[in-house]
């Protein structure tokens, strides 16, 4: 009898340890599914990615937006293969835990300056904070042209070239005092190539396209003899001197790369680290966008004389530097049977006649801005005698503009 009770008894145990283990499984099961289900589906958005296009404004793409985010800003290492039907196996969550959507969102900002279109890109935590940032970094871009412009007779960079050989030194800004230190040094490292005294023969060549007519070898000579950065004089107490009259300076080839530059410490003086500021193709990088590895920038590999976007070849993933373009692609003057781009060459005076467009990713923008200048002067063969110098920069020589987004 006894031994008849102890088989009910396991029996009956064995029965409720099956049922409450089937049960156990099945919940895991269960819960799994759910996990599955809210980690894998992907949207298609018209979001713009992370984009912008040197020229031209930012092309709406469709893009698969991940939903598996570990915290504010940052994607899950594995987020990206999700979309592809893949759970992440490792940091796994408790399954009750919900992805949650990235806490910076897109903001666009432009405004016209300088003689082109000034565009911020940021990923911010508000709208206040993003509109905030802009108008401070547009203001200071006002500022920065209302110094620097050669246009206005009443900058402050026309009223130093006004006391040009007087021998009366004259006290600048900070920020024109530091342009003009920057350039003076793009100068010695590139023997001439840049130059920002060029500016009474980018005057001459500027008059020479409206017109459409080859300015006088003569008139070329005259204006190149009040060429030289070595007649720049800076002295103490933040002073300045042009030893020859007539001396026009022209920052065209640096000033809206030093104005990028200033955007963009203006955005992380906001708190704002994840943005891009382009002025007008001179673009300096800040972080990459949430969940990237950099900013995507491509530049052709193409020699083709056509300008298509067909030619893309090469993309780049940068961030926390600086890229430019700079060549005779859009601006010249034909005569002759020759093609005079609207750079100039400051040793000899004349428009520069190879068709070569130049890309340089520099530290920052500025760098970037001026030996893309440089570049377009020297030539490939002029470049290379430089480069082994200036390791930190790198320039593409190509015939067809760069997009980057």
């Amino acid at each position: 009898m006894d031994f008849f009770l102890m088989v009910i008894s396991g029996a009956f145990s064995f029965y409720w340890v099956f049922l409450f283990t089937t049960h156990t499984y099945l919940l895991l099961i269960l819960s799994q599914l759910t996990y599955t289900d809210q980690i894998i589906p992907f949207e298609l958005s018209t979001h713009p990615k992370h984009c912008l296009s040197v020229g031209t404004r930012s092309r709406q793409v469709r893009v698969p937006r991940v939903l598996a985010i570990e915290g504010p800003g940052e994607a899950n290492a594995r987020a990206e293969r999700t979309w592809r039907g893949r759970v992440p196996s490792e940091r796994q969550v408790n399954a009750r835990s919900l992805p949650q959507r990235d806490s910076l969102h897109r903001y666009e900002f432009t405004h016209p300056q300088m003689g082109t279109v000034f565009r911020l890109v940021m990923y911010a935590e508000s709208e206040t904070q993003a509109q905030a940032a802009a108008t401070q970094a547009f203001a200071a871009v006002d500022s920065l042209n209302a110094s620097m412009s050669d246009y206005l007779p009443d900058s402050e960079l026309s009223r130093l070239c006004n006391q040009s050989g007087n021998g009366q030194s004259v006290e600048v800004s900070e920020d024109l005092w530091q342009i003009l230190k920057l350039s003076d040094r793009f100068s010695r490292q590139s023997g001439g190539a840049f130059d920002a005294t060029v500016g009474p023969l980018t005057r001459l060549w500027r008059r020479a396209r409206n017109l459409k007519e080859m300015p006088d070898s003569a008139r070329i000579e005259e204006a190149r003899q009040m060429v030289g950065f070595q007649n720049i004089s800076f002295k103490k107490g933040q002073k300045i001197e042009l030893k020859k009259t007539g001396m026009r300076l022209d920052l065209g080839g640096i000033a809206q790369g030093y104005a990028a530059d200033r955007c963009l410490k203006i955005l992380r003086q906001n708190g704002i680290r994840r943005a891009l500021a382009d002025a007008g193709g001179d673009i300096a990088l800040g972080d990459a966008p949430p969940g990237e590895t950099g900013w995507t920038i491509e530049i052709p590999a193409s020699q083709s004389k056509e300008v298509t976007s067909s030619h893309l070849l090469t993309s780049l993933r940068l961030a926390n530097c600086g890229i430019t373009t700079s060549g005779a692609t859009f601006r010249y003057l034909e005569a002759g049977g020759k093609r005079y781009s609207h750079i100039v060459d400051p040793r000899t005076g004349w428009g520069m006649t190879h068709r070569v467009l130049v890309t340089v990713q520099a530290p920052d923008a500025t760098t970037a801005d001026a030996w893309a200048t440089a570049i377009s002067v020297l030539g490939e063969s002029g470049w290379k005698k430089l480069k082994r110098k200036h390791r930190r920069l790198k320039a593409w020589l190509t015939e067809t503009p760069i997009t980057a987004h």
